[in-house]
C-alpha cells in the first residue's frame, strides 16, 4: 500500500515534466496539439505496460520480471544518450582552437 501510495504521489510530476518538456521543445502554436498526443500516448503506454506485467508475470519468476524491467529500462536509455549528445553539443559546440 505504501508503494501505490508513493507512486500516486510521484505520477503526477511524471506528467508536469511531460508538460514543461513538451513547452520546452515545441513552438508556441503546436503546444496543444503536441500536449493531445503525448497525453495520450503516455496514458496509453502506461495501461500497456501494466496489463504486460500481469501476462508477463505468469509466465516468468519476479526475478525474471524486474530483468525484462531492466532490458527495458535500458533499451530506453540506450535510445535517449545519443539525443542528450546532439543536445549537449548544439549548446557548446566545438570551436577550433586557433
Amino acid at each position: 500500500m505504501a508503494a501505490q501510495f508513493i507512486t500516486a504521489l510521484l505520477q503526477p510530476a511524471i506528467f508536469v515534466g511531460n508538460k514543461t518538456l513538451t513547452m520546452k521543445h515545441t513552438e508556441e502554436a503546436y503546444i496543444g496539439r503536441v500536449t493531445g498526443i503525448r497525453t495520450l500516448l503516455m496514458t496509453g503506454a502506461m495501461l500497456l505496460a501494466a496489463s504486460g506485467a500481469g501476462s508477463l508475470k505468469l509466465l516468468l519468476t519476479l526475478p525474471g520480471v524486474y530483468a525484462a524491467a531492466a532490458a527495458c529500462f535500458a533499451a530506453g536509455l540506450g535510445a535517449m544518450v545519443p539525443l542528450l549528445r546532439e543536445s549537449r553539443l548544439r549548446r557548446n559546440p566545438v570551436r577550433p582552437s586557433s
